[in-house]
């Protein structure tokens, strides 16, 4: 491998304008294909086989016309009173203009529950009439009071009152089965009215979209165009939020917060380097190859269904990971220049064979992880290890090629060889007493005191609850936050998180009895405390299959609603049995919430195994040594723990959580535990191997044992510290992202890496490797000697 990377590194210094004249035709061609082909991200969270989705299927497929995605727009009034007429005919004008358009099926104002209601007492008023009309008319023919007729059909022995008479049982039974229906009738309305859409002050109200295709499946513009719509015509005196489902987008690559990290990262990088010009090699170098990659992934939006996290965890962990390796490849080479006295063309093929070697491996571990990702059987999860592996992958490619033919085209202004210092009576004290580091002289202390550390910070992980985003985390002045804290204020909490309930009915029922029994349904899910009301909305053309919406009376974000989810699953098997029903399945964004976060949970110990198997694997290969590997994954459990635990306490208690921009602290985004292990191992692989490599060279220089940890540490802490500090400064840097997924893992990676970098591998890993000594660098213990036989 070294030969390849030395051959490479040296091939493109020879012929640098080849090499950037090639990168700068890659990326023209990736650019245009996004232009072209890139549709932009229109991926929702599914799950395979998870009742949610296969729900959500069967209700695509039996009631078309309500299959598609859903969402709704708060509307109301700016001074708080109720809405004018003038306001109500243009929102009714607004419905009709949003039904237009081809990604919306239908377009409810939220006037029209209220007339629905209106025409639905009005049917039931001359209903009645007409029932007690005809029962009237039964009891003056049969001479029989109310009571006695309807005994009389029950018991049979109506026929002795009807003797020359026109009505019959038949007769009878039709009008009292009319009038069971018209009781449940009366009971829809008045769910309806549980249900209104408008407030009863009149001062607020939801616009219902029925849409063509899962929100988050449309494309970046189509959602856009909804939104535009209703800006662009709402009456004066009315404002509009719009939820989650609608804003959630990639809105940018880089915003000033992104752009001052890694201004901070080249700060960092000129501090190290000792060069303004080598600092900005990196930024261009990185951001080259995470440009290709993050366009390459945007035009495959055309063909692959990719999420708008996708593309912004991607970014992160390119920049993050490229300005490291080119950190680490540049001080190489600057060492070898600088203090080795090699020529350019010797320095640059054996950098690109040693931290070449380095940087490669590190990438290949990190895009292993992330392709792990598909372990979860999760698609979402799957096409973002993806996309973020092909990015790294790119840039990899380019830090290997781009970062030589750079340096051989810029010269000695990158690192210029400087002579040796005059020998000397000082300079030889100098080099025979190098400074002791802490850790190597109080190893103990060291090693209790971080794994303590670690220990106390991750205790709070223990209480980690994971949900899919509801609005309830994005920002107070966010559009997705009003309209989550709107519709919570003015509808009640469950609004924010209905559950769907679709039933097949028996098919020998008729339409009234199937009518009955899914009002009668409705009504023992309403009996639930935690359920505030129940009410069919959508039937299939046969009747057979209904739709029951569910609306909590508790929020989506608290505990009590996932409890409820896991009670209406448990006990489905049951009302099916009990009620005779041919099916029943749940959906919904609390199912989902709890399905999601289940299989995440379940899958996630077999994701730790395998990228800890592949830990001890590549570590143990590079080391030939049976400690060093167990002490990488040790550390890296620990900070991996330590890590979910801070994030428990801001992201969940909500200490520090105003800094996300959390306006109300309670859950953790589904996917961060699986992501946070999979870059936290690739992390642990980077910085084992950095820091370790150094006391390697130093054990193979022939420096005695108990001074390699020391030696490792002066060569090689400095360029880890750094890489730490750039990494940490990087994610800092997408915390106010736009998006609240990213805002968790990007505050989660930079602790992390923190911990990871300056805790684990700065302090306890060095600490073990002093205790064990030389037994640190042996695969197995040497076999004692035996003495020669005496003579």
């Amino acid at each position: 491998m070294e030969r390849i990377l030395e051959g490479t590194g040296s091939w493109c210094a020879q012929r640098p304008w080849r090499v950037l004249a090639g990168w700068l035709i890659i990326a023209v061609l990736a650019l245009g294909g996004a232009l072209l082909l890139g549709r932009g991200p229109s991926g929702s969270y599914s799950a395979p086989g998870a009742q949610f989705q296969t729900v959500g299927e069967a209700v695509e497929e039996q009631i078309p016309e309500l299959g598609g995605g859903n969402s709704r727009v708060l509307l109301s009034t700016d001074d708080g009173s109720a809405f004018s007429e003038t306001q109500r005919t243009a929102l009714e004008e607004l419905s009709d203009r949003l039904a237009e358009l081809d990604q919306v099926s239908t377009a409810a104002d939220p006037f029209a529950m209220g007339q629905q209601i209106v025409t639905g007492y009005r049917t039931l008023n001359e209903g009645w009439q007409e029932v007690e009309a005809q029962l009237n008319d039964y009891q003056r023919q049969t001479g029989l009071s109310r009571e006695e007729l309807l005994r009389a059909v029950q018991s049979g022995t109506l026929g002795e009152h009807t003797e020359g008479e026109q009505v019959t049982t038949t007769d009878v039974r039709d009008a009292v089965e009319a009038l069971e229906t018209l009781r449940m009738g009366e009971r829809l309305v008045r769910m309806l009215q549980e249900a209104d859409t408008v407030t009863a002050d009149g001062s607020a109200g939801m616009l219902s979209l029925q849409l063509t295709d899962q929100a988050l499946n449309l494309s970046a513009g189509d959602r856009t165009e909804i939104i535009r719509t209703v800006e662009e015509h709402l009456p004066e005196g009315v404002s509009a939020e719009f939820g989650l489902e609608l804003v959630q987008d990639f809105t940018s690559l880089l915003g000033l917060t992104e752009v001052l990290g890694l201004l901070f990262a080249a700060l960092v990088l000129a501090l190290m380097l000792r060069s303004v010009l080598a600092a900005g090699l990196p930024l261009v170098v990185a951001g080259l190859g995470v440009g290709v990659g993050v366009t390459l992934a945007y035009g495959l939006t055309r063909v692959l269904s990719m999420t708008s996290t996708d593309l912004m965890l991607a970014l992160m962990l390119g920049l993050a990971m490229g300005v490291d390796y080119m950190l680490l490849w540049l001080y190489r080479y600057r060492g070898l220049r600088r203090e080795g006295g090699l020529s350019l063309p010797q320095a640059v093929a054996a950098t690109s064979a040693t931290a070449g070697r380095t940087v490669f491996f590190a990438a290949l571990t990190n895009v292993v992880a992330l392709l792990a990702l598909g372990l979860t059987g999760l698609p979402f999860m799957a096409t973002m290890g993806a996309v973020s592996a092909l990015t790294i992958g790119t840039l990899i490619l380019a830090v290997l090629t781009v970062t030589p033919a750079a340096v051989g085209l810029l010269g000695g202004r990158i690192a210029r060889p400087v002579p040796p210092p005059a020998a000397g009576p000082a300079a030889d004290v100098q080099q025979a007493t190098p400074r002791i580091s802490f850790v190597v002289r109080h190893p103990v202390v060291c090693l209790v005191a971080t794994t303590v550390l670690l220990v106390i910070i991750a205790l709070p992980a223990v209480g980690l609850r994971l949900t899919l985003p509801t609005g309830a985390e994005e920002a107070t002045d966010s559009t997705a936050y009003q309209h989550f804290d709107g519709v919570r204020e003015h509808f009640g909490p469950g609004e924010n998180g209905r559950i769907v309930a679709l039933v097949e009915l028996d098919e020998q029922l008729n339409e009234n009895q199937q009518f009955i029994e899914v009002m009668d349904m409705a009504r023992v899910y309403a009996q639930d405390r935690r359920i505030s009301h129940a009410m069919p909305l959508g039937e299939s053309e046969d009747g057979r299959w209904r739709l029951i919406h569910l609306v909590p009376s508790i929020g989506p974000e608290e505990p009590e609603a996932a409890e409820l989810a896991e009670d209406l699953m448990a006990q489905r098997d049951e009302l099916i049995a009990d009620r005779g029903l041919a099916s029943l399945g749940y959906t919904g964004r609390v199912i989902a919430d709890v399905e999601l976060s289940d299989q995440l949970l379940r899958v996630l110990p077999l994701y730790l195994g395998a990228v800890v198997l592949v830990c001890l694997v590549v570590v143990t290969a590079i080391f030939r040594s049976l400690w060093i590997p167990l002490l990488t994954v040790a550390g890296y459990l620990l900070s991996l723990a330590a890590t979910v635990g801070v994030v428990v306490v801001v992201v969940q208690w909500g200490h520090g959580a105003s800094v996300l921009g959390i306006a109300e602290p309670g859950v953790t985004v589904a996917f961060l535990p699986v992501l946070l292990s999979g870059l936290l191992f690739g992390l642990a692989i980077d910085y084992q191997l950095f820091i370790t490599s150094g006391m390697q060279d130093a054990r193979r220089e022939g420096i005695p044992a108990w001074a390699v940890v020391n030696e490792g540490l002066r060569r090689s802490r400095p360029v880890v510290l750094a890489c730490g500090v750039i990494m940490v400064a990087v994610f800092v840097g997408f915390v106010p992202a736009e998006l609240s997924p990213v805002r968790q893992m990007s505050f989660a990676f930079a602790v992390g890496v923190a911990l990871e970098a300056f805790v684990v591998r700065g302090v306890m890993v060095p600490a073990a490797l002093q205790l064990l000594g030389e037994r640190a660098w042996r695969f197995r213990r040497p076999r004692p000697v035996e003495p020669l036989p005496s003579a």
